[in-house]
């Protein structure tokens, strides 16, 4: 499997929600290709079932809009972090970056919890990300403490 995904993508979630929709992988990819420009074929819904695939941001999306479901449904279930903010509110990497006025490196330590945000930082994310303040901390501390061996920059 290459690198490239979404790294919370469950597999198993994406089945299971395409059975209960009542589709098939066929119907699956004929409404994602009629509803998005993502160029969605059975066999890559396939190989996304079976795990030999994982979908990049906007494949991920467009199947959840497909399946009429939040996109949080076909994640694994994973402690709060930013980037799992910002895959469900749709938002990319290099957007958010762009909306908080900085890098997409900066936007990847950030994620990461190699960057401390201050206040005002902090209200812009949760605004960007369509969530809370809170649930931005949380997931800004969640990241601290996963990275507290690293050590932490300030740029």
């Amino acid at each position: 499997m290459g690198s490239r995904g979404i790294a919370y993508f469950d597999p198993a979630a994406l089945r299971e929600q395409r059975t209960h929709a009542g589709l098939s992988q066929d119907q699956l990819a004929e409404r994602v290709r009629a509803r998005s420009a993502v160029v969605l074929l059975r066999t890559h819904v396939s190989m996304y079932e079976c795990g030999r695939r994982l979908p990049e941001q906007r494949t991920l999306s467009a199947m959840a809009d497909g399946l009429e479901v939040p996109v949080s449904c076909l994640l694994y279930p994973d402690p709060l972090s930013i980037s799992r903010l910002r895959l469900a509110a749709k938002v990319t990497q290099s957007e958010s970056a762009r909306r908080m006025g900085t890098t997409q490196s900066r936007m990847s330590l950030i994620e990461r919890g190699l960057v401390e945000l201050d206040a005002a930082e902090v209200r812009q994310l949760a605004g960007i990300l369509g969530t809370t303040v809170q649930a931005v901390r949380l997931a800004i501390g969640t990241a601290l403490r996963s990275a507290s061996d690293r050590p932490v920059a300030t740029v």
